[in-house]
């Protein structure tokens, strides 16, 4: 479904909060839904719901505004395949990569029934697949394999991995000699035996046995590896895998005992980031762990969601790391399960907690969200945010160093300790909802943008018509879930699997999430049976979302359209100049990949389809500010224009060269065009400017020659 929005910095006055139709009809523990979700052979079919029968609503007199939504032809094949679709199940692993230095894909699976390693050829086996040029061709042709794991007694499970070039900032564009890098989670039957790493030269594709570089790391002690002996007990390091100038990192839970049968004796306790660095053909590892203070349910677990969310810049510098849990001390609208943010500005070497989130304050982006919620029971005027990782949770970063967190948004139901993962539900004919589904209470994607030093603004990506269905008979919308099978001991769901990218520049953002239309559901439920992807860009300069959101896999192969289930959206995409005269629009190379299998059955062998389409994103206009920012020296005497540091505290140096020895003027706007400074520059010489007088921010520099723009840099202000 997609909405018209003008205002996307979370006016929602004008978009959101119209009325309070559709009053909650009971509640269910999200918890349950959760485990069986991404836990699936762990957890048995116990979980209750807790709604009760009510009348049906009335249909809502206004609706949103609806437009077509654009199909792709987005060409999808048959990349590989996997022994079933238990190596999938979380959004936020990243077992597709694409590396723009080596214009070069990466797509990490355990092997297909076809795929014969040299030994111990279990379903464990771990394959990297590399697509050298961007896949132009959009076929096999261009793709070639290799061996990364394989083991008889830890067989790897949920992986994710790409690639690492030991040669950045463009200095190497040769992809054979860089490294494949993966890690995941081992396990012997049900029993997590702890981790792997997994590193491989790439221009030794096509050998079907492991590299050099293997390593073990045990859940019992002793915990690290020969090659890495100053690794600690790291479990399902499954999540956000990221490759930067510095290395490989991957993330995942720190708990006392990951294969005990209750909350409490499993004792999570945080989050565990492993970073790989390479050294003589390996990488080593190490670790950092965060422990967060959240509030302690009566059993003495944590309110604390297990997966954890990373992302960094390029360079490895700059990172943030987020939970989701309820932060101890929190008080009214911050009790809930809400992200808990770390960030880093050192590699890692030294992290702090920023300020999260603040529903409590009087903002007009928290108070309208708040409005399309329903309060607590304790106290209906209170209401919380509950972030759903049902749906999917992912980050990203924009080259202001600003974290975006995409999630959609429930209502918390109750504020007891041990109650803070009952969200409300609603009673649509006979299904029961987490959304009313009204117009003023959808499911929205939401993006909230910041660093924890202002506070937080958020926008609206879209709304979306279909929900995840459960995949235990005791939750709703199992009996449209196509993965379940009643005969079955276990089965699997696929919800809106909400992911975030960015271009390398990280000047443009890029959503995709998956999504059914109703019209072709059956029964018209909101349940999401037949999914597509859809996809929406966002132009980082102005704040501006494109135009339209597309449908990728609409007008795909059978295998894919209406089928797109489990997909993955490369971390990073390649953006183009605009292939339009007119400049209101981006190129961007989506790489996207789907699993599925004919049946949707959880038992049988799943194909992995992938498609590169080059995606051009139309935005409503194009401000002076979204404008190439560079100098031409032919046209306007200038050889050179520098600005440094930046970003910057106090000081400004701004470098000038140029062929004439003459007196420049300057101005400083806001993002908006208005000035907030101006001077004069002298030609040949470094001017120092001191801006200790602006507020944080993101500016414009002008550097004018008798009124005539003739430079233009941005730079942020901290």
């Amino acid at each position: 479904m997609k909405i018209k929005f003008t205002l996307f910095y979370f006016l929602l006055a004008n978009t959101i909060c119209f009325s309070q139709n559709g009053k909650p009809s009971g509640v269910m523990n999200m918890e349950d839904k959760l485990k069986a979700m991404f836990q699936p052979e762990l957890f048995t079919n116990s979980a209750k719901t807790f709604s009760v029968t009510r009348t049906n609503l009335p249909s809502p007199s206004l609706d949103l505004q609806k437009t077509s939504q654009p199909i792709l032809s987005a060409v999808f094949y048959r990349l590989t395949g996997s022994y079933n679709i238990f190596g999938n199940l979380y959004s936020n692993s990243k077992p597709l990569n694409y590396n723009p230095i080596l214009s070069a894909y990466s797509f990490i699976s355990r092997k297909s029934l076809s795929y014969n390693p040299a030994s111990d050829g279990n379903e464990g086996t771990i394959v990297g697949y590399i697509a050298k040029n961007n896949a132009p061709a959009n076929n096999l042709s261009s793709w070639d394999s290799t061996c990364l794991w394989t083991n008889t007694l830890n067989i790897a499970r949920e992986v994710q991995g790409g690639i690492w070039n030991p040669f950045p900032i463009a200095q190497n564009t040769n992809v054979a000699i860089s490294y494949l890098a993966s890690s995941g989670s081992t396990k012997s039957g049900t029993t997590i035996t702890g981790s792997f790493r997994a590193s491989k030269l790439i221009g030794t594709v096509g050998t079907n046995s492991p590299g050099i570089d293997t390593q073990f790391l045990s859940n019992t002690s002793p915990f690290s590896s020969a090659a890495s002996p100053n690794m600690n007990k790291h479990d399902l390091p499954s999540f956000s895998f990221n490759s930067s100038d510095d290395g490989v990192r991957t993330i995942g839970p720190i708990y006392n005992d990951v294969n005990a049968s209750s909350d409490a004796t499993k004792g999570l306790r945080g989050a565990l980031i492993s970073k790989g660095t390479f050294n003589s053909g390996v990488f080593v590892w190490t670790c950092d762990s965060f422990i967060p203070s959240t509030v302690i349910k009566t059993d003495g677990s944590k309110q604390l969601w297990y997966q954890p969310y990373m992302t960094f810049d390029p360079s490895g510098q700059v990172g943030y790391v987020v939970l989701i849990g309820s932060r101890m001390g929190s008080t009214g609208s911050n009790i809930g399960w809400q992200p808990i943010i770390y960030k880093t500005t050192t590699g890692g070497s030294i992290w702090y907690l920023v300020n999260s989130i603040d529903f409590n304050s009087t903002t007009s982006a928290t108070n309208y969200l708040l409005n399309s919620l329903d309060g607590i029971n304790t106290n209906t005027n209170v209401r919380v945010p509950f972030f759903d990782p049902s749906e999917g949770i992912d980050l990203t970063m924009d080259y202001n160093n600003k974290l975006h967190i995409v999630s959609t948004v429930k209502g918390t139901a109750k504020s007891h300790v041990d109650s803070l993962t009952f969200v409300q539900q609603y009673t649509i004919g006979t299904e029961t909802y987490s959304w009313p589904h009204l117009n003023t209470k959808r499911p929205y994607i939401l993006d909230f943008v910041g660093d924890g030093a202002q506070p937080w603004q958020c926008k609206i990506i879209d709304s979306v018509p279909t929900e995840c269905p459960s995949n235990i008979p005791s939750l709703p919308g199992y009996s449209f879930n196509p993965w379940v099978d009643i005969s079955q001991s276990v089965n699997v769901s696929s919800g809106m699997r909400i992911q975030a990218s960015r271009s390398v520049s990280s000047d443009y953002i890029l959503y995709s999430w998956a999504e059914s239309d109703t019209t072709i559901t059956t029964n018209a439920v909101k349940w999401n049976e037949f999914p597509n992807i859809k996809i929406r860009a966002f132009r980082v300069c102005d704040g501006e979302l494109s135009n339209d959101e597309y449908n990728i896999t609409g007008s795909s192969i059978a295998a894919v359209k209406d089928k797109a289930y489990f997909h993955y959206l490369s971390p990073y995409l390649k953006a183009g100049p605009s292939t339009i005269s007119s400049t209101n629009s981006a190129t961007i190379m989506v790489g996207v990949s789907v699993s599925n299998n004919n049946l949707s059955d959880v038992t049988l062998p799943v194909h992995h389809y992938f498609s590169s389409a080059h995606v051009m994103f139309s935005f409503p206009y194009l401000p002076f500010i979204c404008m190439p920012m560079q100098v031409n020296e032919y046209q306007n005497g200038i050889n050179s224009f520098y600005l440094y540091p930046n970003p910057t505290f106090k000081e400004i140096t701004i470098d000038l060269s140029s062929s004439e020895n003459k007196t420049y003027t300057y101005n400083i706007t806001d993002l908006a065009g208005k000035q907030i400074k101006k001077g004069e520059l002298s030609g040949n010489k470094n001017n120092l400017l001191n801006i200790s007088e602006l507020k944080q921010g993101v500016y414009v520099f002008n550097v004018l020659d008798e009124g005539r723009i003739i430079g233009v840099k941005k730079f942020v202000k901290e």
